[in-house]
């Protein structure tokens, strides 16, 4: 009698789990992984680790777009972002409207990556119609997080150039 032998596979590694707050660096201040997915509503199935990843790239992307503008405010005495006026208001509804604006930037980022990247699986109809919208809904996420940045730097949201 020949009998089967199955090799099991190793377990895999235990990963560390994903923060619930990504620090900020003095400037920028600290952000919620929970505020994140109550904001951009995800499912259950994206994991904490593709939700911090996806914000740490956010973040990245919204540091990299205000990189010249921070130097100038710190320059000028802002030590924190909480600090900065935004077209003459430091705050509105008890927050920095600085903080508001540069975190629903890295928000729409990060949801726009996670609606990019995170499908789901089937080659349905019905499948790829919610394909078409997620889509559709990472460019309204992108589309927003440029508005709040042009918002925090001053800058009118549309350029129009007329010949």
């Amino acid at each position: 009698m020949t009998g089967f032998v199955s090799n099991p596979t190793p377990s895999a590694a235990p990963t560390t789990p994903a923060p619930a707050t990504l620090p900020g660096d003095g400037f920028w201040p600290d952000l919620s992984l929970a505020d994140l997915r109550a904001f951009t509503r995800l499912p259950t199935t994206v994991t904490d680790e593709r939700v911090a990843e996806a914000t740490r790239g956010a973040l990245f992307a919204v540091a990299r777009e205000l990189a010249v503008w921070r130097v100038e405010r710190e320059e000028a005495g802002f030590a924190k972002l909480e600090l900065v006026p935004v077209q003459g208001m430091v705050s509105v509804g008890g927050e920095a409207v600085a903080v508001t604006l540069w975190r629903r930037a890295v928000h729409c980022y990060a949801a726009a990556d996670l609606a990019d990247t995170h499908h789901d699986i089937g080659a349905t109809r019905d499948g790829q119609t919610r394909l078409e919208e997620r889509a559709s809904s990472a460019d309204e996420h992108r589309r927003n997080a440029l508005h709040a940045i042009r918002d925090l730097l001053g800058q009118p949201r549309v350029d129009v150039e007329l010949i």
